[in-house]
C-alpha cells in the first residue's frame, strides 16, 4: 500500500521518510511487510495513514495481514477508525506507555 501510494504520487521512500518521520530503510521494510518480522509502532502507523490519506485500519490490515490476527484485533481497529484524532493520540500514548512497562 505504501509502494503503490508513492508510485502514485511520485515520491521517493526518502521523500516518504521524511514526511513520516522514519528512515527510508524503515519505509523499504514496511512496504516489503517482512511477514510480521516489523510491527511498526502505533505512531508510525497513524503518521503513515496521515501522510497517506487514508484510514488506520485500512493501513492496518494491509501491515498485518501476513499475521494470524484475532478477530478481535480486527475488531479494535475498525473502532479506532470511528475516533478523532486527539482520542487516538491519547491511546497511542497509553499503547506505548504499556508496552514500555511490559520491556
Amino acid at each position: 500500500m505504501i509502494l503503490d501510494y508513492r508510485r502514485k504520487n511520485g515520491i521517493s521512500q526518502r521523500e516518504f521518510a521524511q514526511s513520516v518521520g522514519i528512515s527510508a530503510s524503515y519505509v523499504c521494510i514496511l512496504e516489503r511487510r517482512t511477514k510480521g518480522l516489523i510491527r511498526p509502532s502505533p505512531k508510525v502507523v497513524e503518521r503513515c495513514s496521515e501522510v497517506m490519506g487514508v484510514s488506520l485500519g485500512c493501513l492496518y490490515s494491509v501491515l498485518y495481514e501476513d499475521l494470524n490476527v484475532d478477530p478481535l484485533i480486527h475488531q479494535i481497529v475498525n473502532r479506532l477508525d470511528q475516533l478523532e484524532k486527539w482520542q487516538l493520540s491519547i491511546i497511542a500514548e497509553l499503547i506505548d506507555d504499556y508496552l514500555s512497562v511490559k520491556s
